[in-house]
């Protein structure tokens, strides 16, 4: 026991009660407010469908053989998220157990207090010459609010449960020239 508390004096009573109120007054004082703010929801990415080009109105796109290179690109993404960089990746005639060894990906930044982002540069080009009439083909858009893995088939995100993602594939047929819609950087001409 400390040496002033052996006697039991009023002086030492009082110290005692003196420095007990110091103690609980300082812990008062030295407690921090602890204000958690509650985690943000999570959301997809969700690319606007209306802001396609060419459209989602063909199952499959005829494309004009004398169109090249056909143009495909989306205006705008919505992400409920504001803070959230996007990530955006075309993939050409994608499949799922398909491996490439590189991706090209389109870094979206966020539009200060927007959940609508206008994203001009996020449009593929494909050289149509390269197809022959007739052959069906695909091109994936894929979006996600996580990078996406740079091995496998370049819809993988990293080890992040908390990363999502949405897609839209274009499917299209290169047809014999003037019996197709030319998909170019202006949009739609059917």
């Amino acid at each position: 026991m400390a040496p002033f508390l052996r006697k039991n004096t009023a002086v030492n009573v009082g110290r005692l009660s003196i420095a007990a109120a110091m103690l609980l007054f300082c812990g008062c004082l030295m407690s921090p407010d602890i204000n958690v703010e509650p985690e943000e929801a999570l959301y997809p990415p969700e690319i606007v469908l209306s802001t396609l080009s060419p459209g989602d109105e063909y199952s499959i796109i005829p494309l004009d053989s004398a169109c090249t290179p056909a143009v495909f690109k989306v205006v705008q993404i919505q992400d409920l998220n504001k803070k959230d960089t996007l990530y955006a990746r075309f993939l050409p005639d994608w499949e799922a157990g398909d491996t490439k060894s590189s991706f090209v990906t389109i870094f979206i930044n966020p539009t200060p207090g927007s959940i609508i982002r206008q994203v001009y540069d996020v449009e593929y080009q494909q050289d149509l010459t390269q197809f022959s009439l007739g052959d069906i083909h695909s091109l994936r858009l894929f979006v996600s609010d996580r990078r996406p893995d740079n091995t496998g088939n370049g819809m993988e995100l990293t080890d992040n449960p908390d990363g999502q993602y949405d897609f839209y594939q274009w499917t299209f047929q290169v047809v014999e020239e003037g019996s197709g819609i030319c998909a170019s950087d202006e949009g739609d001409n059917g």
